[in-house]
């Protein structure tokens, strides 16, 4: 997709409302990407499933640096069609965040480095089912399939 400047999410000094929802499906558990904009250990902001298959979703303060991160409690369903989202109000680091398995928003836990502040323009490129080295490779493929994507700059729900 490319850097956009409305995928940035963050002055630098405040985060703002964004959420990123899409359909999946995938056979085995991988951690792999859904979306990010960003590359590995840096960038601004991660959407994807852990090595357990929850959903995970980071944003990072390169300034800082420093991260914030919220894990679902349940894994995400294989082998069929799921809509997974993620929503951040912008507010109170990953306090102010939400995952949603086909619409049910569920439980999730919180890591909030105290040294965060908020995400800042880092003009890297927003890929959809994988992430970026700092070498230009890929990390985190996603092993099946990713429909129907969306990034809104409002935290739904």
């Amino acid at each position: 997709m490319g850097h956009a400047q409305i995928f940035t999410f963050g002055t630098g000094t405040a985060d703002t409302p964004f959420s990123i929802e899409a359909w999946i499906i995938y056979p085995i558990v991988s951690a792999s990407n859904i979306v990010t904009k960003g590359e590995s250990g840096n960038g601004e902001w991660v959407f994807g499933i852990n090595g357990n298959g929850q959903l995970a979703a980071r944003v990072v303060d390169l300034s800082a640096g420093a991260d914030a991160t919220r894990t679902s409690v349940p894994a995400v369903p294989l082998n069929e069609w799921v809509h997974v989202a993620f929503t951040y109000t912008g507010l109170n680091k990953m306090t102010g965040a939400a995952f949603f398995i086909n619409g049910v928003e569920v439980s999730a836990t919180v890591n909030n480095n105290p040294s965060y502040v908020a995400m800042e323009n880092t003009n890297y490129a927003v890929t959809i089912g994988t992430g970026t080295t700092s070498s230009g490779g890929t990390i985190r493929s996603f092993n099946g399939t990713i429909d129907e994507v969306r990034i809104l700059n409002v935290a739904r729900s």
